[in-house]
C-alpha cells in the first residue's frame, strides 16, 4: 500500500500539463519499470515567455532509492534553472548539489536543454545521458547529437567541466527526441 502511495506521489512530481507554445508540439511520457523509479522529466521556464528549459533525467538504481534521489534532482534543477541561460551552468549547479546531498555510489545522467522560442533554436548540454536524436519529415536519416559530458554526482568542479553546450536551429516539421536508456533497452 505504501509503495502505491509513493508511486502516486512521484507521479505528482512530474508535469501534468505540457507547455503550449505556438509553432511547437511538446509532449512526454513516463512509465516506471517497478512501482517507483528514478526517471524524471520536466519543463522549467527560464524566462517566460522566451526561454523554456527541458530536462530528461535517469538516476542510478531503481525503486525507493532511485525515487528519493529523483526528488533531490528535481529540487536542485528547479532551484538552479530559472534565470540561467546556460545549460552547462545549470548542470554545474545541480552537480554541486548532488555531490553535497548524495553518496559516491549514486550518479545521475541528464540532458538539459533551453528552447529559445523566438529564435527557434535549442541549446543543450549532456551529463552522461543518452544523446538527443533529431528526425525530419524528409527521408533524411535521424541525427544523433553527441556532445561530451559526465554524469552528475561523480566528480567535483573542474573535472565535471568536460561537458559542452551545443546549439542547433529547429526546422519546420522536425522532431527532437530526449529519452532515457529504458527506451533503448
Amino acid at each position: 500500500q505504501e509503495l502505491h502511495v509513493a508511486r502516486d506521489f512521484q507521479k505528482m512530481l512530474l508535469p501534468r500539463t505540457f507547455p503550449q507554445l505556438p509553432g511547437f508540439d511538446i509532449s512526454a511520457f513516463s512509465t516506471p519499470a517497478l512501482e517507483l523509479g528514478g526517471d524524471y522529466f520536466d519543463f522549467i521556464w527560464v524566462e517566460r515567455p522566451l526561454y523554456l528549459g527541458l530536462a530528461i533525467v535517469d538516476v542510478s538504481g531503481k525503486g525507493v532509492p532511485g525515487a528519493l534521489v529523483m526528488t533531490l534532482v528535481r529540487s536542485a534543477l528547479r532551484a538552479s534553472a530559472p534565470g540561467c541561460a546556460s545549460p552547462k551552468q545549470v548542470l554545474r549547479l545541480v552537480n554541486k548539489s548532488m555531490l553535497e546531498d548524495t553518496t559516491k555510489s549514486v550518479f545521475i545522467t541528464m540532458v538539459y536543454a533551453i528552447l529559445d522560442i523566438p529564435a527557434r533554436t535549442i541549446r543543450f548540454a549532456r551529463a552522461g545521458h543518452e544523446p538527443p536524436i533529431i528526425c525530419n519529415d524528409r527521408d533524411d536519416a535521424p541525427r544523433v547529437l553527441q556532445s561530451p559530458g559526465m554524469a552528475l554526482g561523480l566528480v567535483p568542479g573542474d573535472a565535471f567541466d568536460v561537458l559542452e553546450e551545443v546549439e542547433i536551429p529547429i526546422e519546420e516539421n522536425q522532431t527532437i527526441l530526449l529519452y532515457t536508456d529504458g527506451v533503448i533497452e
